[in-house]
C-alpha cells in the first residue's frame, strides 16, 4: 500500500538528522575559497591545549567531553516553512576528545599552517592571535548554516515540492470520488462489495493532517469507517452511504487551506539567497586571512583567574544585524580562563566591548553565562564539572534557556579578580 503524503512527511522528520550534516561531511573542499584541497575534521577548539583539560568519565567510565548544543527540529505535522527548519531542540551530547568540536572545516595543510599559533602554543593576546581565533570560530559558524542550507535545498525541499505535487492528484482523486458517488441513486441499495470497491478510493486521498486536526480527522475516520465497513449495515441505501462518505471533504477542504497557507512561496528564493551570502562572507574571511587584515576587528580579551572546565566557540547576535565572535577557553599554563571577543569595527560593538570591560567580575560571570545559555552552540564541558551542577538548573539548561538566567546561575563562579584588556 502506498504511503500517505503526511507518513512521507512524517518519516522525512524522522530522518532529517540524516539528511542535515551541520559539521560537513567528508568530500567538501577547504573552508578558503580559493583552496581546492578537502577538508579534513577540523578542531573548532585546542584538541591539546583545551580540549584534555575539558575530559573526564561518564558514568560508564568511559572519558569523554560533554557537548551541548541545539539540533534542528523539524516538524511538518505543524508547517512547512524555513523558520520551522531552524526550531532546535537543545541536547547534551558524549564525545570522545578526539571527535569533539569537529567540522570539516579545513584542508590538512590550511589547518596545520593556519592556526599553528593558537593550537601549539599558550595564549598571547594580539591581533593576530585573536584574528586567528575569531577565523576558526566564524568559520565554523558560516560552515554550519551553509551546510543547513544547502541540504535543505538539495534533501529536504524536493519532498516539499512532492507534498505540493501530491495535492494535484488529491484534488483529482476527490474529484473522481465526488462524481462517482454523485451517479449513485439516492434509492439506491449499496452492497458491501460496492463499497468496498470505493474505500480504495477513499484510501488514495492522501490528506497531510495538520496538528490541530488530527484528533477530529482520527475520531471522522473511525466513526465513518465503523459505519461503512460494517458488512451488517449493508445493503445500505445510496443517500445515506453518499452523506456518509461526504462526510470527509471538509476536513480534505480545511487540511488544503492549511497548506496553502502555509509560507511556501519563495522557499527555493529564499534559500538561494542564503547561500549567496554565506558564499560572499566566506570569501571575505579568506581575503582578511590572507591579507593578514587582522585589524579589520575590534576584539576584547577578558581573563578570569582559575581553570574552568567549561569552553566554546560560537557567534551570537547582540542586535540585528550585528553579531560578535565568542571563544572561551581554560588555559593550564597560565592558570586562566580567557574569554576573547571579536566584531567588526562599528559604534554599535565598541559599545558593547566598553560595557563588558567596565563590569565587575560578579556581572560579567553573570552576563557571560546568560550568553552561553541563551545563544551559546559547540559549547563544551568537563563531566565532572557537569555534575556539580544542581538537577534543576541541568534540566532547565536543556529544556529552558530563557529561565536559566533567572536562577542566578553561573558557570564561572569564584571570587577570583579579572583581568580585562582591550584593543
Amino acid at each position: 500500500m502506498n504511503k500517505s503524503i503526511y507518513e512521507k512527511l512524517n518519516s522525512l522528520k524522522k530522518d532529517i538528522p540524516q539528511l542535515i550534516k551541520l559539521e560537513g561531511k567528508k568530500g567538501d573542499k577547504c573552508f578558503f575559497h580559493d583552496c581546492s584541497n578537502q577538508a579534513i575534521k577540523s578542531h573548532s577548539l585546542s584538541e591539546s591545549k583545551v580540549l584534555s583539560l575539558l575530559e573526564g568519565k561518564n558514568e560508564k567510565g568511559q572519558v569523554v567531553v560533554y557537548h551541548i548544543d541545539d539540533v534542528p527540529d523539524v516538524d511538518f505535522k505543524d508547517e512547512l516553512s524555513l523558520s520551522t527548519f531552524h526550531k532546535t531542540n537543545r541536547r547534551l551530547f558524549e564525545k570522545g576528545m578526539s571527535e569533539t568540536s569537529v567540522f570539516y572545516g579545513f584542508c590538512k595543510d590550511c589547518d596545520r599552517d593556519t592556526f599553528r599559533l593558537v593550537d601549539n602554543y599558550p595564549y598571547f593576546e594580539n591581533k593576530e592571535i585573536n584574528f586567528l581565533h575569531t577565523l576558526r570560530t566564524t568559520a565554523l559558524t558560516l560552515t554550519h548554516h551553509r551546510n543547513l542550507y544547502t541540504d535543505f535545498k538539495n534533501r529536504v525541499l524536493p519532498s516539499i515540492d512532492k507534498a505540493e505535487e501530491g495535492f494535484k492528484e488529491v484534488n483529482s482523486a476527490v474529484n473522481y470520488l465526488e462524481q462517482t458517488i454523485s451517479k449513485i441513486p439516492d434509492i439506491y441499495d449499496v452492497s458491501f462489495e460496492e463499497a468496498k470497491e470505493l474505500k480504495s478510493l477513499i484510501d488514495s486521498i492522501n490528506i497531510i493532517p495538520m496538528k490541530k486536526q488530527r484528533e477530529e480527522i482520527t475520531k471522522v475516520q473511525k466513526e465513518l469507517f465503523s459505519s461503512l465497513l460494517n458488512e451488517s449495515n449493508y445493503p445500505m441505501k445510496g443517500s445515506f452511504f453518499k452523506q456518509e462518505i461526504m462526510k470527509l471533504k471538509p476536513l480534505y477542504e480545511s487540511t488544503q487551506k492549511d497548506f496553502k497557507e502555509l509560507p511556501l512561496i519563495g522557499l527555493s528564493e529564499e534559500v538561494d539567497r542564503k547561500l549567496v551570502e554565506y558564499k560572499k562572507a566566506i570569501k571575505s574571511l579568506t581575503l582578511l586571512y590572507r591579507e593578514k587584515s587582522f585589524s579589520a576587528y575590534r576584539y576584547l580579551t577578558i581573563s578570569i583567574d582559575g581553570i574552568f572546565p567549561v569552553a566554546g566557540a560560537f557567534n551570537y547576535s547582540i542586535a540585528e544585524g550585528i553579531n560578535i565572535a565568542l571563544t572561551f577557553f581554560p588555559e593550564a599554563e597560565a592558570n586562566k580562563t580567557h574569554f576573547l571577543f571579536s566584531g567588526h569595527i562599528n559604534e554599535d560593538n565598541i559599545k558593547y566591548f566598553s560595557q563588558l570591560n567596565i563590569m565587575s567580575i560578579s556581572d560579567f560571570k553573570m552576563r557571560i553565562t546568560e550568553i552561553i545559555l541563551s545563544q551559546g552552540t559547540n559549547v563544551f564541558i568537563s563531566p565532572d564539572y557537569w555534575r556539580k551542577i544542581p538537577e534543576k538548573i541541568q534540566a532547565l539548561m536543556l529544556s529552558d534557556k530563557g529561565k536559566i538566567v533567572s536562577e542566578h546561575f553561573r558557570f564561572f563562579d569564584s571570587d577570583n579578580d579579572m583581568v580585562a584588556t582591550e584593543e
